[in-house]
């Protein structure tokens, strides 16, 4: 059951117990749900795809599994193939695919990466796949990010200031699609303009934290926190309305001790997601949006351009409508003038008086 103090509601000793697991140093410690909720919903829908369960997922069930981490915490600069020979044993499986799913899960649950550890494992006839008896864990891991650098003449430089999710999504009619797999992390396609966005800073904030627990390198972890930071920036208004909208709470974190970068300089491992985002605030603002001053004033040429043609365009409308009913207003009077006149002339003739007594008195 969760603790409820004032407005906080904390996470229960079972509840701790499992992100324990993943960072030991968490026990003892009081944890926000608000803080962790997303985290255990995540681990409970990867744990049902693990065990393809069709009943709820409870927190003991998650904590049980995650007891295996040890093992890939302990090995993790040791071949990979060890490590899964060593699960097999445990779980005296002939087939190893269900081997393969639980490394998934534990890698996705420790590091939030998808990896494809079958191809770095022994097959089930005894073989090794190739590089399985000298790859490590670790060494995957830094491959893939490795190869989210672009080279150094795809780097660019670049002013952020402007660049945020709520402003993308609003203006320029961006969707973001939330991942759990951290090298996923500004994904764009800027044909649908969906960017995907890994959605558990507060693993982000622990594996900065327990640097020496964590075998991703520690340069991607802070440039992810600044991204985030950049792109949700914490005491946005607009910024939490659509998070908490979306049912995410991260913004809640604060800046997690990061400074603020607004230098696309500052990024290599998310620079090629930053730099397409940075170059979509070129495209024209959809709707009503185009017409209005954006904050840093960059469109005011063409918004003054506009609403000075719709002044000018009012006043010319009220200038035509004026001078068409002044024109009637002398079309009528010239009218009635000859009406007149050609009344005076019908009234003089002879006998006018009796066959137009009507009008000629």
């Amino acid at each position: 059951m969760n603790e409820l103090n004032g407005s906080r509601v904390y996470l229960d000793d079972v509840s701790v117990s499992v992100l324990c697991e993943i960072w030991p140093s968490l026990r003892g410690r009081r944890l926000r749900q608000d803080y962790y909720s997303n985290l255990l919903a995540y681990l409970k829908r990867e744990l049902t795809v693990l065990i393809r369960s069709s009943h709820p997922i409870k927190e003991s069930d998650v904590q049980h599994i995650l007891r295996r981490l040890d093992l890939l915490k302990r090995d993790v600069d040791k071949p990979l193939n060890r490590i899964f020979d060593i699960l097999r044993a445990e779980y005296d499986q002939p087939q190893c695919f269900d081997v393969f799913r639980l490394g998934k899960f534990l890698t996705r649950a420790w590091v939030n990466i998808e990896l494809d550890i079958s191809a770095y494992s022994s097959r089930p006839n005894g073989a090794a796949s190739e590089g399985s008896d000298v790859t490590s864990l670790r060494q995957i891991i830094n491959e893939r990010f490795h190869n989210l650098i672009p080279s150094e003449n795809a780097m660019f430089k670049g002013n952020l200031s402007r660049l945020t999710m709520r402003y993308l999504v609003d203006t320029y009619g961006w969707t973001v699609s939330w991942t759990g797999d951290l090298t996923e992390h500004l994904s764009v396609n800027p044909r649908t303009k969906v960017v995907k966005i890994y959605e558990h800073k507060i693993c982000l904030l622990h594996h900065f934290e327990f640097e020496s627990l964590c075998p991703i390198p520690q340069e991607a972890i802070k440039e992810a926190l600044d991204t985030l930071n950049l792109l949700f920036p914490s005491e946005d208004i607009s910024t939490q309305r659509y998070l908490e909208n979306e049912g995410k709470s991260f913004h809640r974190l604060g800046s997690c001790n990061r400074d603020d970068y607004r230098d696309l300089s500052h990024y290599r491992y998310w620079h090629k997601g930053l730099a397409q985002l940075l170059s979509a605030l070129e495209e024209e603002p959809l709707g009503f949006k185009q017409f209005v001053l954006d904050r840093e004033r960059r469109n005011f040429r063409e918004v003054t351009t506009f609403w000075l043609a719709v002044v000018v365009i009012i006043f010319l409308t009220l200038g035509f409508g004026i001078i068409s009913t002044a024109f009637a207003a002398k079309g009528y009077q010239v009218a009635l003038m000859q009406y007149r006149l050609g009344l005076a002339q019908a009234c003089s003739m002879p006998g006018a008086n009796v066959s137009l007594s009507r009008y000629c008195t």
